[in-house]
């Protein structure tokens, strides 16, 4: 007889996601099952979502990176302050922010790869020193002024109706899942996160892959804390 499998070791907590939303739909059906609702818990959930979605690629290739929520905060502070301080405009300062976030990312790659630190220690320190950068660039304080509002519309729109972080969520989710399964690039991801020695003796650059990843890593991260800083219109850490 055949055996039904309902996926509960890989999707158990979609399932349990599932019960909450059904408990609570029951229970408080005027308040929890409206509109308003799921549009408010999707927006604040968008940019999570996007952090998790950072983490994946490096896992995928066999490592870890600890700094991500750290770059979040950095590309908070650094795009606010930017305008705040040196009244910039607005894209530039995102430009700006997302060419630091490459350098986080590539020192990150350089100590894993190069100088072969676990990236689970070595993310870690970078985490470290990313926390004091942000409170040397924020001086402790929020920045709360001089931000332009054309930035402000970046993460408060509603395009049908449907938050704006929602869709930008989604297309970071659509882009890394294109790129992990059905392209070259993702097989090579895999490959170096399942057996890095069978993959580099295949001809794989299992090196440049997991430098690759925890750029990309660092990247979206840092487009987390953008869209973030553009939906509160300050820097509040």
């Amino acid at each position: 007889r055949p055996r039904v499998n309902f996926g509960f070791e890989r999707f158990s907590l979609l399932y349990v996601w599932a019960l909450l939303i059904l408990v609570f739909g029951i229970w408080e059906p005027s308040l929890f099952l409206t509109t308003a609702t799921l549009k408010t818990v999707a927006a604040q959930q968008a940019v999570t979502a996007i952090v998790a979605l950072a983490l994946l690629v490096p896992m995928a290739a066999g490592a870890f990176d600890l700094s991500v929520a750290n770059m979040l905060g950095f590309a908070l502070v650094l795009v606010t302050y930017f305008q705040s301080a040196y009244h910039m405009n607005p894209l530039l300062a995102v430009l700006i922010t997302f060419a630091i976030a490459v350098m986080v990312g590539s020192v990150n790659g350089l100590v894993v790869v190069r100088f072969r630190v676990n990236s689970f220690i070595a993310t870690i320190g970078m985490a470290s020193i990313i926390s004091a950068m942000i409170y040397y660039v924020s001086n402790g304080e929020q920045i709360v002024t001089g931000i332009s509002p054309t930035f402000d519309k970046f993460g408060r729109l509603q395009p049908l109706g449907i938050p704006v972080p929602v869709i930008y969520m989604l297309a970071v989710a659509l882009v890394i899942w294109f790129v992990t399964e059905h392209r070259p690039a993702g097989r090579k991801l895999y490959a170096t996160g399942g057996n890095p020695v069978a993959a580099r003796l295949s001809g794989i650059p299992t090196s440049k892959i997991v430098w690759g990843s925890l750029i990309v890593s660092a990247v979206v991260g840092a487009f987390a804390g953008i869209l973030f800083a553009s939906i509160l219109g300050s820097a509040s850490l």
